[in-house]
C-alpha cells in the first residue's frame, strides 16, 4: 500500500513540473536583439583617398614629346613665366633633349614625374596655379588605378564633384597617380578623405550587411520574428547591402542576435 502511494506521488510531481515548464516557456521566454529599419537608398562602391583643397587656376603642363625625364629645373612652389623651361625630356641619342615649357605664368603647384620616368605625348608632368578658384588634389593608389577615370564622381565633406585630371604616369615618391577634381563649395586649405565613386546602384531596399544571416533576415512582427529569404544584389563599402525579398520599406529587422533565433521566437529590443 505504501509503495503505491509513493509511486503516485512521484508521478504527480513529475506532471506538475512539466506543466510548469511548458507554461513558463510560453509566457517568459524572450531573446534580446538589436533591430534596424529597411530603407530605400542609393549604394556606391568607392575608393577612399587623402585629398586637399587648394586655391588655384587650372593649368596642366603636358609633355609634347616621347622620352624619359632627364632633368627637372623648377620645383614645387617656384614661380614661372610663360615660356620658361620646367624640365627636359631625353628623346634618345639621335634627337637629344627637348624642353618642356610653361604654357602660362603662375606658380608650380605640383610636379608629377621624377627623373628617369617615361613620358608620352600628353602625359601631365606639372600643374600650375594662378590663385583663381579651388581644386581638390589627390593621389590614386596604384592598386585602384584601373577603377578610376576622368569624369567619375568624387564626394568630400558632404558635397559631390568629379575628377577633371588624372595622370597616366605614377609618381614614385607619392606612391600613386596624381588626380584633380572640381567640387563646388569646399573650403580652401582643408584636408581629409575623398571618396571616388566607381560603381553605384539606385533605389535599392537597403539593410545592414550584418542582418543577412544564412541567406535570410529576421523580420519582427509584433513581438515575434519570422525568417524571410533574401538575395543580396549589391553591397557598398560602408556596411550596407541592397536586397530583394519579401520585405518592404519600414519593416523592422534584426541586426544583432540572429544566431540565437528560431522561427516565431519572441524578442525584446
Amino acid at each position: 500500500m505504501s509503495l503505491k502511494v509513493r509511486v503516485s506521488g512521484v508521478a504527480l510531481l513529475t506532471l506538475l513540473s512539466c506543466a510548469g515548464k511548458v507554461e513558463g516557456d510560453k509566457s517568459d521566454y524572450r531573446v534580446f536583439v538589436r533591430v534596424d529599419t529597411v530603407r530605400v537608398s542609393t549604394l556606391s562602391k568607392t575608393v577612399p583617398v587623402w585629398c586637399r583643397v587648394r586655391e588655384q587656376g587650372g593649368f596642366t603642363v603636358a609633355s609634347d614629346v616621347v622620352g624619359v625625364v632627364d632633368r627637372i629645373l623648377k620645383r614645387e612652389g617656384a614661380y614661372v613665366r610663360k615660356g620658361d623651361t620646367i624640365m627636359y625630356v631625353l628623346r634618345g641619342p639621335a634627337y637629344g633633349r627637348a624642353p618642356i615649357l610653361s604654357p602660362t605664368s603662375g606658380r608650380i603647384d605640383l610636379i608629377t614625374v621624377s627623373v628617369g620616368d617615361p613620358v608620352a605625348v600628353g602625359t601631365p608632368v606639372a600643374f600650375l596655379s594662378r590663385g583663381k578658384g579651388k581644386v581638390v588634389e589627390m593621389v590614386i593608389p596604384m592598386a585602384y588605378r584601373e577603377k578610376v577615370r576622368v569624369g567619375l564622381p568624387v564626394e568630400y565633406e558632404g558635397r559631390r564633384g568629379e575628377i577633371t585630371v588624372l595622370s597616366g604616369v605614377p609618381v614614385k615618391e607619392l606612391g600613386g597617380y596624381v588626380a584633380k577634381a572640381r567640387i563646388r563649395g569646399v573650403q580652401g586649405g582643408s584636408m581629409g578623405i575623398c571618396r571616388i565613386v566607381y560603381e553605384e546602384r539606385e533605389s535599392l531596399k537597403v539593410v545592414p550587411t550584418v542582418s543577412v544571416y544564412g541567406g535570410k533576415v529576421f523580420k519582427v512582427r509584433g513581438s515575434r520574428v519570422h525568417s524571410v529569404p533574401v538575395r543580396v544584389v549589391f553591397e557598398d563599402d560602408r556596411g550596407n547591402a541592397g536586397v530583394e525579398g519579401d520585405i518592404k520599406v519600414g519593416d523592422t529587422i534584426v541586426v544583432l542576435g540572429m544566431e540565437s533565433l528560431r522561427e516565431g521566437d519572441r524578442v525584446l529590443f
